[in-house]
């Protein structure tokens, strides 16, 4: 499990020539550096003084940042084991159950990847009000935070969009295209 990994393993296992983890498990694994930097910010102020206004404000900041973290760092695993069963399909004889076999599975690995373009457009918000309201001696940290969100955001899009083109059932491209305009990077 990625999560459990040290994180110079994650960066050999994903500079190998193996399938997984690839582009999807890295961009989740980017948004939940990003939900950290927006907790550490959020730590850094919490109790400061000038900042007892907005106290309340940045520890809601703070829970929705770790509740974001935690969703992305799962989805990074989960990035890889959609894949993973993407590719062990590919090995099926070809025929009616592969193909509704490979539906099934693009399917689940389009929906991970929007799931994080989801939770990291969150965290795109929640390190835009961080920046403003949070320890001006952290900025750096908060407008860091900001750009690994919108990256992790925008690289999961980039997995949907290849998945959905080989996905044959249209409404539900409609569907998950109306999703994809509602994000917000």
């Amino acid at each position: 499990m990625i999560k459990e990994q040290k994180i110079s393993k994650f960066l050999k296992d994903l500079s190998s020539s193996m399938p997984t983890p690839g582009g999807g498990s890295a961009a989740a694994f980017v948004g939940a550096m990003g939900a950290s930097l927006v907790e550490m910010v959020a730590n850094l102020t919490i109790g400061k003084k000038g900042y007892e206004k907005s106290t309340q404000k940045i520890k809601e900041i703070k829970i929705k940042a770790v509740k974001n973290k935690n969703k992305l760092i799962n989805l990074a695993d989960k990035d890889a084991k959609a894949f993973e069963d993407v590719v062990l399909i590919f090995k099926l004889p070809k025929g009616n159950k592969r193909d509704l076999a490979m539906q099934k599975a693009l399917k689940k690995a389009t929906l991970i990847p929007l799931e994080t373009a989801l939770s990291s457009s969150e965290v795109v918000k929640l390190a835009k009000e961080i920046f403003t309201i949070g320890n001006k001696n952290a900025k750096s940290d908060a407008a860091s935070a900001l750009h690994f969100a919108k990256a992790s955001a925008s690289s999961a899009l980039e997995n949907v969009k290849i998945n959905l083109d080989l996905i044959k059932d249209n409404n539900w491209k409609v569907k998950i295209e109306k999703e994809i305009n509602k994000i917000d990077i």
